[in-house]
């Protein structure tokens, strides 16, 4: 009925590191992949086995193994933000130009 704390987040280590493997595959080293993956297997024997120190243990060795292949990213938010802003302004000003203002020229002398 209730599950412990370290399976839930071992299994949830294990379908991000499947993810991760999944993503990086074209641009990762084949050794290091294979790496991730024998220590995806070492988890689930643990997990398998409910051992909590030994998934303590494969966890703390298979997480730098991840973030070397897809290292964490500081401050993304603030940078998808930024992006979201620059792209609102952009477009307000784009309708703004073409369609709320059009201004007509009175005489022909003007052109």
């Amino acid at each position: 009925m209730f599950t412990p704390k370290y399976l839930e987040e071992g299994r949830a280590l294990v379908k991000g590191a499947r993810k991760i493997v999944n993503y990086e595959r074209d641009r990762a080293r084949p050794e290091h992949l294979a790496a991730i993956e024998e220590k995806v297997d070492e988890l689930k024997a643990a997990l398998k086995s409910r051992s909590s120190d030994k998934v303590r243990e494969v966890e703390q060795k298979l997480l730098p193994m991840l973030n070397s292949v897809q290292p964490i990213r500081s401050h993304h938010s603030i940078r998808e933000n930024a992006e979201l802003f620059v792209v609102a302004i952009v477009l307000a000003l784009g309708i703004r130009a073409f369609y709320l203002q059009p201004f007509k020229i009175p005489t022909g002398s003007m052109l």
